[in-house]
C-alpha cells in the first residue's frame, strides 16, 4: 500500500506530487518586496496549516468535492493552492482562480477541521489578491458584481432605490407572468424565480409598513389594521389559512420614542458622553472611536428600573432583508418587544459588508464595518440583532477584519461580542411561550454561516419546537450547503443547480409543509428550485412562523 503524501505542491493543471513536511512556512516572497495580505494571514496561522493531517474529514463536507471530484475543489487542495502562489511556486493564473472561484465559502470545512484551519478568513484574502493582483476568470460577471457591490452596495439611497424597483417589479404580478411565460433562457428564469421566492407567505400589508428613518424624533411606525395576506399563490394562501394570526393594535407594536440623533439626553449623560462626541460631525476619526468605546462599555440603561425590565437593542436591517423582506424585519421587531425589547432606531447603519468580504472586496468591507460601528454604538445599543446568519457572521468577525486597525481593533472587539442572532438572543433571553398556534409540518434547514460560522445548531431548532401546533421533522443533510452563497447562483449556475438537487430531494423526504432557514440568500435558492421543480413547500424564516403564533 502507497503511503499517503504529507504535504502537496500544485503542479501544472490538476496533477500533485508529495513534499517533505517543512518545519515552518516560508515568510519571503521572492516576486514581491511586500507580503501580501494572504500571505501574511498564512504565516500568522502557519501552526494551524502544518497540523493538518490529512485525515479528509473536510472532504465528504465540501460540496464541491463532492459534485466534482477534484482534489483542486477540496479545501485541503485550495489552502495548498494558496501555500504554492504565497511560497512563489504557482503563478496567481487561471488554474489558481478558477479553483478558488469555484468554493460556495460554507465553512463546512471548518466544523469538520479538527486542526483548526481558519479556511474562510484565508478564502476572503485569497479572493482579494485575485481582484487586486489579476481579476476574475469571467470579467464579465466580474464587472457586474464590482457594479453591484463597488457603486450601487455602497450607497444606500442607489440601494434603497434598487431594491424598491426589484420588489416592485415582484410585487407588481409582471415576474410572475414573465416567469409562467417561460420565455427567458434558464438563467433569467431562475433569476426571475429567486426573485418570486423573496415573498413571505406570511406577509400583509399594513403589518409589514417600513419603520419611518424621517421621522424627526425616529419613532417605528406603528403596525396595525387589515391583516389580509398579500401573497398571491395558492400554497401562500394555504398556508397562511393555517395559522392563528395574530392581532396587532398600535399600541402594541410602537417603538420607542428617541431623540432625532437616535439617543435619548438622559442615555447620553448616563453613559458619560456628550452630544458634541456623539454627533459625527463634530468629532475626529480618534475622538469618535474613543467615544464609542465609552458607550459600548457602560451600555447601562438609564434607570435601574430600566434596567429590570427592558434591553434596548437595535436591529440590523440589512440590505436585502429591508429591500426584499421587510416582512421578516417588522417580524423580527415585534418579537423583540414581546421580550420585553426597547427598539432604539440606528439611522445610519450600512451594508454589513459579508458580500464585499466574500468577493474579495476587503477594504469595502472594512470601511462599511466601521460606518455600522459608529452607528450602531451612536444608538447606545445593549445588543445588536440580527436575523440574516450571513450579515451576523460577518459583524461578528469585524473583530478579525479590524484587528490590524489601530483606531478600531478595541472597539471592534466588543461591538463583535454584542452581535446575536435574533434566535440565539431569545433563547438566551427566554422564550415568551406563544398563545397562537401554527398547524404545518415545518423542517428546518441551517443556514451555513449560522452553523458553521457561528457555530448555532439548537437555537433556531429549539425556537421552532416551542410553537403551539407545529409538527417539527428532521431535514436530512441540514448541515450541508444549498448552493446559494451570496451571489453563487448567478455566478455557477450549473454546479449551484447540482448542489440544490440534492437539498431538494431531502426536502421532498419530508413532506414538509414549510421549509424554516435563517438566510435570505437559501430562502431565495431553496426557493427558486423548489418553485422550479413544483414542489409544493414554501420557505420562511423562523422569526415569522413565531411571531404568527403570539396573539394578544
Amino acid at each position: 500500500m502507497t503511503e499517503k503524501p504529507v504535504l502537496f505542491v500544485f503542479q501544472d493543471e490538476c496533477s500533485y506530487e508529495p513534499m517533505k513536511r517543512p518545519t515552518r512556512m516560508t515568510t519571503t516572497l521572492p516576486n514581491s518586496e511586500t507580503p501580501t495580505k494572504l500571505h501574511a494571514l498564512m504565516a500568522a496561522h502557519s501552526e494551524e496549516l502544518l497540523n493538518c493531517v490529512h485525515c479528509g474529514l473536510c472532504l465528504p463536507s465540501c460540496p464541491t468535492y463532492q459534485a466534482l471530484g477534484n482534489e483542486n475543489d477540496s479545501p485541503r487542495g485550495r489552502v495548498y493552492l494558496m501555500r504554492g502562489v504565497v511560497e512563489g511556486k504557482l503563478e496567481l493564473g487561471d488554474t489558481f482562480t478558477r479553483h478558488i472561484d469555484l468554493c460556495l465559502g460554507c465553512r463546512a470545512c471548518e466544523t469538520a477541521c479538527p486542526s483548526g484551519v481558519p479556511y474562510g478568513h484565508l478564502l476572503e484574502y485569497a479572493r482579494a489578491e485575485i481582484v487586486t493582483s489579476r481579476g476574475a476568470a469571467n470579467r464579465l460577471m466580474a464587472g457586474l458584481v464590482r457594479l453591484v457591490l463597488q457603486q450601487i452596495f455602497t450607497r444606500p439611497r442607489w440601494l434603497a432605490w434598487s431594491m424598491k424597483l426589484a420588489k416592485w417589479f415582484r410585487d407588481s404580478g409582471l415576474a410572475e407572468l414573465a416567469f409562467e411565460t417561460a420565455l427567458f433562457g434558464e438563467r433569467l428564469q431562475f433569476a426571475l424565480a429567486v426573485l418570486l421566492s423573496s415573498r413571505s407567505p406570511f406577509a400583509t400589508q399594513a403589518r409589514n409598513q417600513p419603520q419611518s428613518d424621517n421621522a424627526s424624533d425616529g419613532r417605528y411606525r406603528a403596525a396595525g389594521g387589515d391583516l389580509r395576506t398579500t401573497a398571491t399563490s395558492q400554497n401562500s394562501r394555504a398556508i397562511a389559512s393555517k395559522v392563528s394570526a395574530p392581532k396587532v393594535s398600535a399600541s402594541k407594536v410602537s417603538a420607542p420614542k428617541v431623540s432625532a440623533s437616535g439617543v435619548s439626553a438622559s442615555r447620553i449623560s448616563a453613559s458619560g458622553i456628550s452630544a458634541s462626541k456623539i454627533s459625527a460631525s463634530k468629532v475626529s476619526a480618534s475622538g469618535a472611536v474613543a467615544s464609542l468605546r465609552t458607550a459600548l462599555v457602560t451600555g447601562a440603561p438609564s434607570s435601574d428600573e430600566e434596567s429590570a425590565s427592558r434591553t434596548r437593542v437595535g436591529v440590523l436591517r440589512g440590505c436585502v432583508m429591508e429591500g426584499l423582506f421587510s416582512s421578516t424585519n417588522r417580524a423580527t421587531e415585534r418579537v423583540l418587544q414581546r421580550h420585553h425589547c426597547e427598539l432604539v432606531a440606528v439611522k445610519d447603519q450600512q451594508c454589513c459588508g459579508a458580500l464585499h468580504a466574500h468577493a474579495g472586496y476587503l477594504e469595502t468591507a472594512k470601511t462599511l464595518a466601521r460606518k455600522n460601528i459608529k452607528a450602531f454604538l451612536d444608538a447606545d445599543c445593549q445588543a445588536i440583532i440580527v436575523n440574516s446568519a450571513g450579515c451576523g457572521a460577518a459583524m461578528k468577525e469585524y473583530k478579525d477584519w479590524l484587528a490590524d486597525d489601530d483606531e478600531y481593533a478595541a472597539i471592534a472587539q466588543i461591538f463583535s461580542a454584542k452581535v446575536k442572532d435574533v434566535a440565539e438572543f431569545l433563547i438566551e433571553r427566554g422564550l415568551v411561550k406563544p398563545a397562537g398556534a401554527v398547524n404545518l409540518l415545518v423542517t428546518y434547514d441551517a443556514p451555513c454561516h449560522l452553523l458553521h460560522a457561528q457555530r448555532l445548531a439548537a437555537p433556531p431548532v429549539e425556537l421552532l419546537q416551542a410553537i403551539p401546533g407545529l409538527q417539527y421533522k428532521v431535514l436530512p443533510g441540514a448541515e450541508n450547503c444549498c448552493g446559494g452563497a451570496g451571489l453563487y447562483n448567478l455566478q455557477h449556475p450549473e454546479l449551484s443547480a447540482e448542489i440544490l438537487s440534492g437539498k431538494l430531494e431531502h426536502i421532498r423526504s419530508t413532506g414538509a409543509d414549510l421549509v424554516a432557514t435563517a438566510n435570505p440568500g437559501c430562502i431565495m435558492q431553496i426557493g427558486a428550485g423548489a418553485k422550479l421543480a413544483k414542489l409544493k413547500v414554501a420557505v420562511v424564516h423562523p422569526i415569522e412562523l413565531l411571531d404568527a403564533a403570539y396573539e394578544n
